[in-house]
């Protein structure tokens, strides 16, 4: 998806909505498409201005992004979107209905998502933000994500992004195999 902002090109690559704690086990397929999605830009258009966009209507999953991905807007590293960038985050979703001015990075996605399990996946999210500081931000930011609002963000295709989001892949994957 390509915008013009402020005069400039921006292109928009969505990975589509992370729904549920299910995704855990296939979140290597949201990271292959991270990872192949930016070098192929980056091959073909090396000064594009390129971000990754995901709807996140679940902490299990929001958590598991940001542990991997080095600079994902929102997050416990980045908790705002720089200023820089908000007015691309902004023409990113305008077409999406925001929470309230107090959750800015909030959006209606599918308010029917979590009906028939919303009590279920509420506690557990209570339980796990214990102990869990992305699972915290989530539900700081997104405090309605059982009900189908999603926490939406952008991470930029930059080299050091890349570089630094491998590097943090390739360690999980190394500790995890130890």
């Amino acid at each position: 998806e390509k915008k013009r902002v402020a005069g400039q090109n921006y292109y928009f690559v969505g990975h589509g909505a992370i729904i549920n704690e299910e995704m855990r086990g296939q979140f290597h397929n949201y990271l292959k498409f991270f990872f192949f999605e930016n070098m192929r830009l980056f091959l073909r258009k090396p000064f594009s201005n390129v971000f990754l966009k995901s709807y996140f209507l679940h902490p299990a999953a929001y958590k598991a992004a940001c542990q991997h991905i080095y600079q994902i807007y929102p997050s416990v590293q980045f908790p705002e979107v720089p200023k820089d960038t908000k007015s691309i985050y902004a023409a990113c979703f305008e077409d999406l209905e925001v929470f309230d001015k107090e959750h800015p990075y909030c959006f209606a996605y599918d308010l029917k998502t979590f009906d028939h399990h919303a009590e279920q996946v509420r506690k557990r999210a209570f339980e796990q933000a214990e102990t869990d500081e992305h699972v915290q931000f989530f539900m700081k930011n997104n405090p309605d994500f059982y009900r189908g609002w999603s926490l939406n963000t952008l991470a930029p295709f930059t080299l050091e992004n890349f570089l630094k989001t491998s590097q943090r892949y390739w360690t999980h994957q190394f500790k995890a195999s130890h």
